[in-house]
């Protein structure tokens, strides 16, 4: 008898197991809805986790210690705050510093309440986060599909409240004409990241009687919300992450090292291989889109820039600031690209050795190695569906978002609890903890 499903769970199936899956499904299909508001979502989710765990008998005593995941993530923030004696901006550097630093806080308490809950909890928990998705991915398949007809009535709402609305009915008007898909592709970004937790519930957590068929209709229907929206940083992640999930079902000793190759590649040899592509002037070439193509630009001024402070990095938060002060911009050689950092580099690789230097990309390797090894340990199945959600982030931080952005952060420390509860979800024993039934 599945240990998720027998008399001893349906017995401890009380209000506030349910009461949490509920504000679980809540808190994800907000955060698919309103991406910026998922640093609020992530102390919900973490309260709530706090909450049952404390209510299951937990006292502080019992607690642990910080992983070696957590400690080297804090070390990183910590890095960012020490930035402030070079930064442009000393305060900006330690408000990144410090808030990078809460959130691997609410991350690691909400991952390790995760993983001593009792059963029933975690079964709960799963089903809100299904729901949560569902919801979220219905929206996104609704607007990418109709060109934003819920966002833009959500808009329109927004400004008819708005004192003196009328006032500005031909700004208002313009602004939504321009409005498109790619307007949403931070929501689009909550999916593709919360994609591999959802998989190993649907698949593995004993929650659906054709659990396969719904795996693969889930990952249909988040990429095509993908191809709607037109965000191709989320399909390459989900797309790295769906290669990295076969290898380590057929292979896992050799995806592994790959893995762990690649993302000591992209902390540490990133930079060279940005000069050379953008002295070469790849970003000249027009079968290469041209958002890449600007990137690109981007990426080869950076590592210019970068090897003017290579050690210790401008500091933190430093690269918007400077660019904001300059009034002229140069023109990449035979192109309308200009040279600029565009306030963070789409590439978390690159912004670390930018704003933290050569120390910021050592400490930044050394501890997704350290989480990489911690998911080597994992049992088998799960530990394939570990190593596809580390890659798919990876592929996500390497050509997107700002390492400072606040959203961002919590959005990737929210799919790491979600994973934890999905990796209990199929494997109760997963975790050296002792649980409830």
């Amino acid at each position: 008898m599945n240990e998720l499903t027998g008399p001893a769970s349906k017995a401890a199936d009380t209000l506030p197991f349910r009461i949490a899956g509920g504000v679980m499904a809540a808190a994800i299909a907000f955060i698919h809805i309103i991406p910026r508001s998922s640093w609020l979502a992530l102390i919900v989710i973490t309260g709530t986790l706090a909450w049952l765990l404390w209510r299951d008998g937990w006292m502080l005593n019992q607690a642990k210690r910080p992983t070696a995941t957590s400690l080297g993530l804090v070390a990183f923030g910590s890095l960012a705050v020490l930035g402030a004696a070079w930064a442009a901006v000393p305060a900006l550097a330690v408000h990144s510093g410090l808030v990078f630093i809460a959130q691997v806080v609410l991350a690691t308490v909400g991952a390790d309440a995760a993983a001593r809950l009792p059963n029933v909890a975690i079964r709960r928990l799963s089903e809100g986060l299904l729901i949560g998705v569902a919801v979220g991915v219905a929206y996104l398949l609704v607007d990418g599909a109709t060109r934003l007809s819920i966002y833009r009535l959500f808009f329109e709402t927004l400004a008819y409240l708005a004192p003196g609305y009328g006032q500005d009915t031909l700004a208002l008007s313009e602004r939504l004409s321009k409005l498109g898909p790619s307007d949403i592709k931070r929501n689009m970004a909550e999916a593709a990241l919360l994609i591999w937790p959802v998989l190993l519930i649907a698949w593995r957590g004993n929650i659906f009687r054709r659990s396969r068929g719904v795996a693969f209709m889930i990952l249909a229907i988040v990429a095509l919300a993908g191809v709607l929206i037109n965000h191709d940083s989320s399909l390459l992640a989900m797309a790295l992450g769906l290669a990295v999930l076969t290898g380590a079902k057929f292979a896992y000793r050799a995806t592994w090292p790959a893995v762990a190759a690649t993302w000591c590649i992209l902390n540490l040899l990133l930079v060279p291989a940005a000069l050379w592509q953008f002295h070469a002037k790849l970003y000249l070439l027009n079968w290469i889109q041209f958002s890449a193509r600007a990137r690109m630009v981007i990426w080869g001024y950076s590592a210019e820039q970068i090897l003017k402070s290579p050690v210790l990095g401008i500091g933190a938060g430093s690269g918007a600031v400077l660019d904001a002060r300059q009034t002229h911009f140069d023109l990449a050689p035979g192109s309308n690209f200009p040279l600029s950092t565009a306030n963070h580099q789409h590439d978390i690789f690159l912004q670390t050795w930018y704003e933290m230097g050569g120390l910021g990309a050592l400490v930044l390797c050394a501890t997704g190695l350290v989480a990489l090894w911690r998911l080597r340990k994992l049992p088998d199945p799960v530990r394939g569906y570990g190593l596809a959600a580390f890659a798919s982030t990876m592929g996500m931080i390497s050509t997107s978002y700002g390492l400072w952005q606040e959203w961002f952060q919590a959005s990737i420390a929210i799919s790491a609890i979600a994973l934890v509860i999905a990796i209990r979800a199929a494997r109760v024993e997963a975790f050296d903890i002792k649980t409830r039934s």
